[in-house]
């Protein structure tokens, strides 16, 4: 789950690739674009529990005031839809995926 909304998990990277994540996410872009193939990014609802502690305000709680987790998960925590603090924090993943990788779309 997402903790660092401008970065690539590490846990992505290829250890054989000499390149590091980010160019190897960007080579994949662009190699799919050369074969007319348009790439879409998910915009993650989920943030990994680090974010309890940096970002309170952008998670869903019930009424008792925990964080709410998905079902079968006790890592990660739900994002509350829309507002400004949200907006903020996504703001560098809009710009990795979009300005850096170059990605054709966020769904």
């Amino acid at each position: 789950a997402m903790s660092k909304p401008g970065e690539i998990h590490q846990e992505l990277d290829d250890s054989r690739a000499r390149a590091d994540v980010e160019a190897e996410a960007a080579f994949f872009v662009k190699k799919a674009h050369e074969m007319g193939i348009k790439v879409m990014i998910d915009l993650p609802s989920c943030v990994a529990k680090e974010v309890e502690f940096t970002h309170p305000n952008l998670l869903v709680r019930d009424k008792n005031g925990n964080v709410l987790v998905p079902a079968t998960l006790i890592d990660i925590m739900i994002v509350k839809p829309g507002g400004k603090d949200v907006e903020q924090f996504f703001e560098p993943f809009f710009d990795l995926v979009v300005n850096r990788l170059g990605v054709d779309g966020i769904r």
